[in-house]
């Protein structure tokens, strides 16, 4: 319960560095290439 409580209260980020590699997004363009991520996968 904690545990939960603790999530719903905080603001969590995820840095995206971590997977723009697989997923082929490169540093200079990040939104066009979520974009372009997110079409592929659609």
């Amino acid at each position: 319960m904690a545990i939960s409580s603790k999530l719903q209260t905080e603001d969590l980020y995820l840095d995206p560095e971590d997977t723009m590699p697989v997923l082929g997004i490169k540093e200079y363009d990040i939104i066009a290439s979520i974009k372009e991520t997110l079409e592929k996968c659609l």
